[in-house]
């Protein structure tokens, strides 16, 4: 199975508008492929249904000082997409406190030690109230930290359960997971 950056846009532009209920969206994402990727596919599942960007803000991709960039952000928007990468990204979070974090595959890599250390992380901000956006290979593990799953297959969304649902539903499984 192949992911592009736009894919997952796409649920975070879906989730943005009907869950978190933003119409005005302010957008800080770094200037490169996938930024922009990411950036495109959440601007146009969004403004689809009837939101719309603002305002895009592009930072270096080395940028260690998100402060300026914060500073320009419209006031107006309801919600801020934040589409930077790595120890940028825990930055930038410190300095916006977002309502939607996107995880995109954070056990990629990772020894079976610190899997459990990025669980036990995204555990308690869930509950500290904040949303999250999980994009994850491991079937197990994205079942254990998630309320909603979606499934994507060819850029769009083809089930949508809870994951105790998901775990009962074999076809679907075997379908769309190939378990």
């Amino acid at each position: 199975m192949s992911l592009t950056g736009g894919e997952h846009g796409h649920v975070a532009g879906d989730y943005a508008y009907r869950k978190l209920g933003w119409r005005k969206v302010a957008v800080i994402a770094m200037d490169y492929g996938w930024g922009h990727e990411v950036t495109g596919g959440f601007q146009r599942v969004f403004e689809e249904l009837g939101g719309q960007v603002i305002q895009k803000i592009w930072t270096p991709v080395n940028t260690t000082d998100f402060g300026p960039y914060v500073a320009s952000l419209k006031p107006e928007a309801d919600g801020i997409l934040d589409v930077v990468t790595g120890a940028a990204s825990i930055r930038l979070i410190g300095e916006t406190n977002p309502s939607l974090l996107l995880l995109d595959e954070p056990t990629e890599g990772l020894s079976p030690l610190y899997i459990e250390t990025v669980g036990h992380v995204i555990r308690t901000l869930q509950q500290s109230g904040m949303s999250m956006l999980l994009v994850e290979q491991r079937l197990r593990f994205a079942l254990l930290h998630s309320d909603f799953v979606h499934i994507m297959s060819r850029g769009k969304i083809v089930h949508s359960s809870s994951p105790q649902e998901l775990g009962r539903d074999a076809d679907v499984r075997a379908r769309y997971l190939g378990v």
